[in-house]
């Protein structure tokens, strides 16, 4: 039977009716100002208060918050289809609005703590609250508000149009959105949250894999904890992430960023793409843990601020990093003692070695100890150069520059020398010619003073005979 304190209204004798002590009692229609209630208005059916007291309705049973079916059984004073205005004490409900036929606001789908309005609006769940246009919140503190919204679990939420919210602790916002997985999210527009604690935001996203996050437009988070952020963006990998525009992260722990960009599936790849102006298409990791680049115009790390910036840079097409050199930006030059400089080189351990700690079959490298390059190197007049753990490229090609013209100019050095040593030498030739003359004049000198001296003999010897 009806809950005493039901208040309903009579289409047939267009009357109000209230439950009292088991009983229907018509509220007076004249001036009867005892009751404080009158019927007034153009269709002399609308009821007004005359006191100052408002309008309430009384239980004199409190409904418990641990109420239920069979505490409190389901019940409605009327149920037809129409439009009417019901509280329903038993069931601590209300409901205002219109109705299409009988089985929307039955008994059964009065909800406890519930509260619907609109049109062919329903709260059949435990504190829920249905309103607007056939929305339905079924589940245990469930809200459904705008037009076709389904709030179907516990504590989920359907706001906007044609949203379901079917996952426990769900929420979908916006227009034909869902959100299915325990504790997830939809909001925007045709954007599917269907696992665990998944979140999907904007225009056509989907997080499929549990904990995922998509935002932006067509993007796919299926793997779990995978993010897609951007346009058109898949992050199938576990932990993956994908953002900009046609990325996608296939790789467990991988990173797509940009435009073109794409993990094939490597785990802990990373690359980021340029907009690709020449249109060469998608880059794709080449193996698994590598970062990958692709920017035309090269590349520029900063290692200061805006204003004086110092840092490397690659320019486009080049295959080596380049430093700033501009002797318009550089001050307090020191010209290098070539020699000292080399007689410092001298004491240097050079060779090859292997880093600690890498293997069994270490990456071997050449070059110098930074202690040593520091000592030897690191500091001038002004002040300190480098440090004695870590070596500069750019410190070192510099070094290799003094040491290179420290050995040119030994070496243009010895070449006077040499070319000194052979003008000496042309000299010592030219006399050694004359010597060599000169001796062979006296030999041919000597051969005919001999010669005539033993014709004189001969002929003495002759005259004495």
């Amino acid at each position: 039977s009806p809950t005493n304190g039901t208040l309903v209204f009579d289409t047939g004798t267009q009357s109000y009716w209230y439950r009292q002590a088991g009983v229907w009692v018509e509220l007076p229609k004249g001036g009867n100002m005892a009751n404080y209630w009158q019927l007034s208005g153009m269709a002399g059916n609308e009821i007004t208060h005359t006191n100052s007291g408002g309008f309430w309705s009384k239980n004199p049973v409190a409904v418990p918050f641990t109420a239920d079916t069979i505490s409190n059984p389901p019940t409605v004073p009327v149920n037809e289809a129409g439009t009417r205005l019901m509280w329903i004490p038993n069931r601590s409900a209300f409901r205002a609005g219109t109705v299409s036929n009988t089985s929307i606001w039955s008994a059964s789908k009065i909800g406890l703590f519930s509260f619907a309005s609109g049109f062919d609006t329903q709260a059949n769940g435990k504190w829920s609250t249905a309103m607007g246009n056939v929305t339905t919140a079924s589940g245990l503190g469930s809200v459904a508000l705008g037009s076709g919204n389904n709030a179907t679990n516990e504590a989920s939420v359907a706001l906007g149009a044609l949203n379901n919210a079917t996952g426990y602790v769900s929420t979908t916002t916006g227009y034909l959105n869902s959100a299915s997985g325990y504790v997830s999210t939809a909001m925007g527009y045709n954007t599917h949250a269907s696992s665990a604690y998944t979140t999907a935001i904007g225009n056509y996203t989907t997080a499929s894999g549990e904990g995922a996050l998509a935002t932006g437009g067509y993007t796919t988070a299926s793997g779990s904890y995978a993010t897609a952020m951007g346009a058109h963006t898949w992050a199938s990998g576990q932990y993956a992430t994908a953002m900009g525009y046609v990325t996608a992260a296939s790789g467990r722990l991988s990173t797509a960023m940009g435009y073109g960009a794409n993990t094939d599936y490597y785990a802990g790849a990373f690359i980021i793409g340029d907009s690709d102006p020449n249109n060469e298409g998608v880059t794709y990791s080449g193996a698994t843990d590598q970062f990958v680049a692709r920017y035309w115009n090269g590349y520029y790390l900063m290692t200061s601020g805006n204003q004086a910036r110092t840092g490397v840079q690659i320019a486009h097409g080049q295959s080596a990093w380049s430093a700033i050199s501009d002797s318009t930006r550089k001050e307090k030059i020191v010209l290098a003692d070539g020699e000292s400089f080399l007689l410092k080189l001298r004491n240097l351990r050079l060779g090859s070695w292997n880093y600690k700690n890498q293997g069994t079959k270490p990456e071997r490298f050449y070059g110098p100890m930074a202690q040593e390059i520091f000592t030897a190197f690191g500091k001038d007049q002004y002040g300190t150069i480098g440090n004695d753990t870590t070596v500069s490229t750019l410190n070192m090609d510099g070094l290799l520059f003094i040491f290179s013209q420290a050995l040119e100019k030994r070496t243009q050095d010895l070449k006077n020398y040499v070319h000194n040593l052979e003008k000496c030498t042309e000299i010592l030739e030219a006399e050694n010619r004359q010597l060599k003359d000169f001796m062979q004049k006296m030999e041919a000198r000597l051969q005919q003073l001999e010669s005539s001296s033993a014709t004189d003999t001969e002929k003495k010897q002759i005259a004495d005979k």
